[in-house]
């Protein structure tokens, strides 16, 4: 019977799940965020114009002909106006800032990020998930970094699951590591790089023939 072969690389820290009645903040794109800022300026200045109408037809109704009342209302009805036009002007600025701003796909660096630590298991049936080894946050190690913390909390918990489950329908584990001075017992053998890694994978899902399945 053909194995399943179950992937499963390193991740940085990953949020509890939220619990009843809490809240949860999401982050939001850069899109989103900006057409919120478009929305709160076209509101403030048009709010801001609004006032400065009002008190401007205020002075010039009471003025009753006094010069002095009469430009001051002429300056408010003037700053009324200017609101008016940035408010008009507030979606084409953040148009031109969406434009201007990078794109995440363009200059991104995560996709040609390499794992730290890879671990393959060859099971005869269904993939297990070890994406709860991070369910508790991972935090930083006395230099700041999140890596070790997190190559040592994946393997724990892989230990923990291969205990549990057993090896009766698991024909092949192993792992790679970026440090392979690090004791990370529980998760198979060490192999020295991907390539090896796969190839003793699928040797081991696909048996040459005459070899034992």
């Amino acid at each position: 019977m053909v194995g399943a072969v179950a992937a499963v690389a390193v991740l940085v820290a990953a949020a509890p799940a939220a619990e009843p009645g809490r809240w949860v903040w999401a982050l939001a794109t850069v899109g989103q965020v900006l057409s919120n800022l478009r929305t709160w300026l076209m509101g403030i200045l048009a709010g801001l114009a609004t006032v400065f109408l009002t008190v401007g037809g205020v002075r010039y109704l009471l003025a009753g002909g006094d010069p002095g009342e009469v430009a001051k209302a002429k300056s408010a009805f003037r700053h009324a106006g200017l609101g008016y036009a940035l408010a008009a002007l507030a979606p084409i600025v953040v148009q031109v800032l969406k434009v201007s701003l990078p794109r995440a796909k363009r200059n991104s660096t995560a996709p040609y990020t390499l794992p730290d630590l890879a671990y393959l298991a060859v099971r005869e049936h269904r993939p297990i998930s070890l994406a709860a080894a991070f369910e508790t946050p991972v935090t930083a190690d006395g230099r700041g970094g999140f890596s070790p913390a997190s190559r040592t909390a994946l393997a724990s918990y892989a230990t923990q699951i291969n205990r549990l489950t057993g090896q009766r329908r698991r024909r092949f584990h192993g792992h790679t590591t970026i440090a392979p001075d690090e004791q990370l017992a529980g998760i198979g053998d060490a192999h020295d790089s991907f390539d090896q890694l796969t190839q003793a994978a699928v040797d081991s899902a696909l048996p040459a023939p005459g070899q034992p399945a």
